[in-house]
């Protein structure tokens, strides 16, 4: 009775101790992914800001999307979990394959006697599993690209009456989706109805094998039913190994996309020489976007003077915004150089370069936040003084001060709760405050209504003084003071100089003049 009783609380001891070894070891595997995915995410995160634009051009956002959400949370999930079932799985049957072998190695031969046609099974499936599982991940892939899409086009979507047209694209896309994990899903029965047939093999053969060796005295009874009663879980982790295989192909194609991003090549940062002033220059510079394709920038040669606005005028696809983000060291040219002072921006630290400009973009994109955070990106120490003084500059300070809670007023995301010429002129108080000596505006002046444009233009006046600015305009109106302008063609410079001497010249800058004064007389007739 006592021996009893010890074993009872011996069992009920060891019972209590698998759970709390369940409960820790399931709480280590969930922290452990977290922390190890958290870890990709801030790395990768950080790798994206190194990669240059062209990139973000030939990546759609779903896809990107997808590797940052789907994949990386995938694998956060299932990566601890999947690895500690099959690791304990495989010990457990290692050891006991190990016992087995020491209680009789005949029994333990036909135990393991399945094994083998089961793992010519395995290994046919792996195949078809990787190739279902890519077509699976690219619907995926489609699906989310498409519906964000479909929210970021919402107003040209309602506008013009698509949403039924729209959503039967996203419908389209996601019956592709559910028939690709359909079949994904369905590709698995007939491997694993036949793996698991060969697997089980060795359990009929050890009852029917042990019947026979203990009828004819080659083996005990104990023997016997412990190869009886050991057979039940001997299997199982054999068997949940193509179960969890679709999840681990899964995690390996997500793993895939998440080494992908590394498939594009960081701009390199290993310059170490520091400018003494930051002029920016070009020479001979040709830049495309493409191998083969026609060059965006084809030899431009141009010297941007310290204290004055240049402006860079043309059609369309000209080249003007290509200039500027070649200024920014956004791309990196093929053939001459951008310089800084005399000095490669190749050859000058990332960190040095971009704190020496400032950069507004035509489309302008305001983080979470209030106003004031969004000004103060350009110098995080700056003063509240500071911060309203240049959002005066920016002709911005009047409406937020009519705005409730003023500067303290949330942005939302991406600043939808803002006009484009309201994003835009918190987008050049950003700058101005910046106070970098070069800065760069992309149509600085798109999404302003006159009267804002002439405060804006006074505010920039004040930036030029010790500073070079570098802006692309195509109301030439704003811009007939500037000290230079470059008019570009096809990735040329064809003309430069003041606005009256390119009047005066009487080429396309005086067609684009003469083109906006006839704008400005023409009205719609009733």
């Amino acid at each position: 009775m006592d021996t009893l009783i010890q074993c009872s609380l011996a069992m009920i001891a060891l019972l209590i101790l698998r759970y709390v070894l369940e409960y820790v070891s399931t709480s280590i595997q969930s922290s452990l992914g977290y922390e190890i995915m958290r870890d990709v995410r801030v790395r990768e995160s950080r790798r994206l800001a190194e990669l240059p634009l062209g990139v973000f051009q030939a990546e759609t956002a779903g896809s990107l999307s997808s590797v940052f959400t789907n994949d990386m949370a995938f694998v956060e999930m299932r990566c601890m979990a999947t690895a500690a079932n099959f690791i304990s799985g495989m010990t457990s049957v290692f050891f006991l394959s190990l016992v087995m072998v020491a209680m009789d190695l005949r029994l333990a031969f036909i135990a393991m006697v399945g094994f083998v046609p089961a793992w010519f099974v395995y290994h046919a499936t792996v195949r078809a599993f990787r190739d279902a599982g890519v077509k699976r991940q690219s619907m995926e892939r489609s699906f989310i690209g498409s519906i964000l899409e479909y929210v970021s086009g919402m107003e040209t979507i309602r506008s013009y009456n698509m949403s039924e047209h729209v959503f039967a694209e996203i419908n389209s896309s996601l019956e592709k989706y559910r028939d690709a994990a359909a079949a994904y899903e369905l590709k698995a029965l007939p491997p694993m109805t036949l793996y698991q047939l060969f697997v089980r093999i060795g359990m009929g053969l050890i009852f029917f094998c042990g019947l026979i060796f203990y009828l004819n005295d080659m083996i005990s009874l104990p023997v016997f039913l412990f190869f009886a009663v050991i057979s039940g879980t001997y299997y199982q982790p054999v068997e949940a190994l193509l179960g969890e295989f679709g999840i681990l192909n899964i995690m390996t194609l997500s793993l895939d996309h998440i080494e992908g991003l590394h498939e594009h090549p960081v701009m390199p940062d290993h310059g170490v020489i520091k400018p003494k002033k930051f002029t920016p220059a070009m020479k001979d510079v040709e830049f495309s976007y493409a191998t083969g394709s026609r060059p965006a920038i084809d030899g431009v040669s141009m010297d941007f003077m310290p204290g004055t606005l240049n402006a860079v005028v043309g059609h369309s696809g000209s080249g003007k915004t290509t200039l500027l983000m070649l200024l920014a060291r956004f791309w990196d040219v093929q053939k001459g150089n951008v310089v800084m002072d005399d000095v490669d921006v190749r050859d000058i630290p990332s960190e040095t370069l971009m704190s020496s400009i400032s950069m507004v973009f035509q489309d302008v994109y305001l983080f979470s936040g209030s106003i004031g955070d969004n000004i103060r990106m350009g110098r995080p120490d700056a003063s509240s003084v500071e911060v309203v003084n240049a959002a005066i500059a920016a002709g911005c300070h009047d409406f937020i001060m009519k705005l409730p809670q003023g500067y303290a007023t949330r942005t939302g995301e991406g600043g939808c709760t803002f006009s484009g010429g309201e994003r835009q002129r918190i987008a050049i108080a950003r700058a101005i405050l910046k106070n970098a000596p070069v800065v760069l505006l992309d149509e600085a002046f798109s999404s302003v209504d006159p009267e804002h444009a002439w405060a804006i233009q006074q505010g920039l006046s004040s930036l030029t003084r010790n500073k070079t600015v570098v802006m692309i305009a195509h109301t030439l109106n704003h811009i007939r003071h500037a000290g230079q302008i470059l008019v570009m063609e096809k990735g040329k410079i064809v003309e430069s100089g003041r606005h009256e001497e390119l009047l005066a010249h009487n080429g396309i800058y005086r067609r684009l003049w003469d083109r906006e004064c006839a704008v400005k007389s023409w009205r719609l007739e009733s």
